[in-house]
């Protein structure tokens, strides 16, 4: 082979080296679901990059690493994917059913892989490690969508909308403060492993159209403070602005991937980044939102990480909000 050959598997890939640096936890799990959602060739750096991955102190990366590495057969990842510690605590972000699906998942993996099993896989799980999720419950198939499948990298472009200014920083208002977009994709919305109070089962949601939501809450107030505000800032805009519902909250908060919280689904990272897909920030700090919903609901918070989490509060209470405008 000539000096100026391409040879793929000397070829320097970043993958392997972000994997290799600490940190960017974000980007490790964008490219980890894109080496999935891609089945491109597992080269010597794609194979260094999984194999990174499955040794890293973050179950999630370490979950979706293994889910990737049975995908692209890489089987000499085969015996590090056997002793793989998988998270088990619900104080890690996963519930009793959700560990039991991943040890199936570990399973269907090592049988990609060439190992025999002793105990049989549920229904749908095999179809899942190769991307198909129509077999799993909705909580399920969200559980393993959040693992595997990336962000989308070309949303729709925001909409104009009166009042607010576009720029190379962001959408924002004309006071300078700051929104964010959420675009008109699919969601994933819900949790069905929440505990028991307001019901908010996990299902897949499309708004009809995007929206700009505040980047930051604004200062604590009262469900009518919240709706006389908005009103008053819809005449002086010209455009619809309301508080957020619970539906448009959570979206905002979440991103559309099925992540249980802002930074994904490890409870316990070793950095916590309080920002959303979507780059709305400081949601899972403080006491947390009203979301307006006909009942007087609130989400969010220190003490309410889960961004699927809904609860009941007196309606006189002082809480932070966030208008969407139209």
């Amino acid at each position: 082979m000539s000096d100026n050959a391409f040879d793929p598997d000397r070829a320097f890939d970043p993958a392997a080296a972000l994997m290799a640096q600490p940190g960017w936890r974000r980007e490790k799990l964008q490219v980890l679901r894109w080496l999935a959602h891609d089945a491109r060739p597992a080269t010597p750096p794609v194979r260094a990059a999984l194999a990174q991955a499955l040794a890293d102190a973050d179950w999630e990366l370490r979950a979706t690493a293994m889910l990737v590495a049975a995908r692209l057969r890489v089987t000499p990842l085969a015996a590090s994917i056997a002793g793989l510690v998988l998270p088990q605590r619900p104080g890690e972000g996963v519930t009793d059913t959700e560990y039991r699906l991943l040890l199936a998942l570990r399973d269907a993996a090592l049988e990609r892989l060439g190992s025999s099993r002793e105990r049989r896989l549920p229904p749908g799980v095999a179809a899942a490690l190769g991307g198909d999720l129509s077999g799993l419950v909705p909580g399920l198939a969200m559980f393993v969508h959040a693992l595997t499948v990336p962000l989308p990298d070309a949303p729709p472009e925001p909409a104009a909308v009166a009042g607010v200014v576009s720029g190379s920083e962001g959408p924002r208002l004309a006071d300078g403060r700051w929104l964010a977009w959420v675009p008109p994709v699919e969601h994933w919305l819900g949790d069905d492993g929440l505990a028991p109070g307001v019901s908010n089962p996990a299902r897949r949601h499309r708004p009809t159209h995007g929206f700009y939501i505040d980047a930051e809450p604004r200062p604590p107030g009262s469900p009518a403070q919240a709706v006389d505000e908005a009103a008053q800032l819809s005449a002086r805009l010209g455009c619809s602005v309301a508080p957020a519902s619970s539906d448009e909250w959570e979206m905002a908060a979440r991103g559309p991937d099925g992540r249980r919280f802002p930074w994904g689904m490890n409870a316990e990272p070793a950095v916590r980044s309080d920002l959303s897909p979507w780059n709305v920030a400081g949601t899972a700090r403080g006491g947390g939102e009203w979301v307006v919903s006909g009942d007087s609901l609130a989400a969010g918070g220190a003490k309410s990480i889960n961004m699927a989490a809904r609860r009941r509060v007196a309606p006189g209470t002082a809480l932070g909000y966030r208008f969407v405008f139209r």
